[in-house]
Parts: C-alpha cells; sequence; structure tokens
C-alpha cells in the first residue's frame, strides 16, 4: 500500500508550527534517543470516527512529525504486535482518547483503520494501539542498568530484591501473582512504569518508566538479573491510607 498523508495530518502540521521541540534528537525523521521532556503535549481533536493526526507533516522544522497515514483494512493485532517487536517497541491500547502515547512509533485507529507513523508522544489518535519505539541497545548490563537507576534504592539493596506487598494483600498472593507474569509483562512495566489510583483518591507512581532511556533488550536483562537475587517478602505502606507523615 502506498503511504501518503491524509487531510487530517496536513491540518496538523499547523497545529504543531507553533511548537519548536523535537523528540528524536537531531533528526526529526529518526525515533531515537528519545527526549520525553522536549515532546510537546500538543491538543487533539477527541471525535472516534475520524482521523487527526496532530504534528509537523514536513521533515525539517524540529517538531512532532506525522511521517505517514494510510488505511488498512486487513491488519490483525497480533500482525502490529509482530511489526513491534521487530521495531525493538513495546505496546500501548488506548480505549478513546488520543494524545496520550508515550513516544516515537507508529499507531493504529481502530476507528478509522488508519496506520500512521510518527516521532513524537502524544501523536496518537483516538482508539486503537501504539507502538513506543525504545532506544537502540548500548549493550549495558542488567547489573550496570539495575545499580545505575533506581533498583538498588526502590528494592533494598544491591544483594537482595525486596518483593513489595501491597497492605491489603498476603505475601503468597503476591508471590503468586509474580509468578504468574512472564518476561514481556515485567519489561513493559518497567518501559511504562508502575502508575494508577489509589482508593483515597490519590494517584501512586511506584515504577518510573525507561520506555525513553533502555532499550527491550536492556530491560530483559535488568529482569535477568533481578531473578538472580535472593527475594525478600515486605509490606509497604500508603501514605494517606495506611500511614500518616509523622
Amino acid at each position: 500500500m502506498s503511504r501518503t498523508l491524509s487531510a487530517e495530518a496536513l491540518l496538523a502540521a499547523a497545529i504543531a508550527g507553533a511548537f519548536s521541540f523535537g523528540c528524536g534528537g537531531d533528526d526529526p525523521t529518526k525515533p531515537g534517543p528519545h527526549k520525553h521532556d522536549e515532546c510537546p503535549t500538543i491538543p487533539t481533536d477527541t471525535d472516534t470516527d475520524t482521523e487527526t493526526p496532530t504534528g509537523d507533516t514536513g521533515t525539517g522544522t524540529g517538531g512532532p512529525v506525522v511521517l505517514s497515514t494510510e488505511e488498512n483494512l486487513t491488519i490483525t493485532f497480533v500482525e502490529f504486535q509482530q511489526m513491534c517487536t521487530d521495531r525493538g517497541g513495546k505496546l500501548q491500547t488506548h480505549a478513546t482518547c488520543a494524545g496520550n502515547n508515550f513516544c516515537a512509533g507508529f499507531h493504529f485507529n481502530k476507528f478509522s483503520k488508519m496506520f500512521m507513523e510518527h516521532t513524537c508522544k502524544a501523536l496518537n489518535t483516538c482508539g486503537g494501539v501504539s507502538c513506543v519505539v525504545l532506544p537502540e541497545d548500548l549493550g549495558r548490563t542488567g547489573e550496570e542498568v539495575y545499580n545505575n537507576t533506581c533498583g538498588p534504592a526502590c528494592h533494598g539493596g544491591t544483594d537482595t530484591f525486596t518483593l513489595w506487598i501491597h497492605p491489603d494483600s498476603t505475601e503468597e498472593a503476591t508471590r503468586a501473582k509474580y509468578d504468574s507474569h512472564d518476561l514481556n509483562y515485567f519489561v513493559t512495566m518497567l518501559a511504562f512504569g508502575s502508575r494508577g489510583m489509589n482508593e483515597n483518591g490519590t494517584a501512586f507512581a511506584n515504577v518510573a518508566h525507561r520506555n525513553e532511556t533502555h532499550s527491550v533488550a536492556e530491560l530483559e536483562r535488568v529482569m535477568a538479573h533481578i531473578e538472580t537475587l535472593p527475594m525478600v517478602p515486605e509490606v509497604f505502606t500508603i501514605v494517606g491510607i495506611t500511614e500518616d507523615l509523622n
């Protein structure tokens, strides 16, 4: 199929023209290394029936770039997932909301059936799935990545691995849940972080996202390193729910 920029993509160029921040380094047509803090969040159309990518369709402005759009009436989720794996990426699904993919990659809109490649975050359209392409493998070992990020500080040092247990759960249930997940699950968690809502309405951010700094292979090596560490279970507390500040 030939790839052509839609009318909506051309319109998006006008929207993105006011922004001078890039996401893909010096060459805006390349997705890495990612620079999340430099990717602006651009207003997006929330109409789920239309294809409305936001971003510059040029190649030299330094802003977020929509590289191509095309209709695809045959692609399956498995095919999309394999494409993402081949590109060294991880998947994000979007129920309906546009403008919330994490960084450079490609997106499929389940409503309009449009496939789009882009160079920045916040360029997905309403509903569907995105592939966030992670940086290239720099060859860092799992131990090196673990020790140089928040691994030791967050999980009890370099010689053991603290398995954090939610105060509403048990050691047995937590360990069983941990053992039930595969490598892809944990790598995706490291790539996108662990965030959500507490029951009292506060948000939690328990694991930082690494999709802009580490490759899939490096995150896989991190998990391999963790498997070599003795696991020590410990219940964590939640400020405002199970403990106060003082």
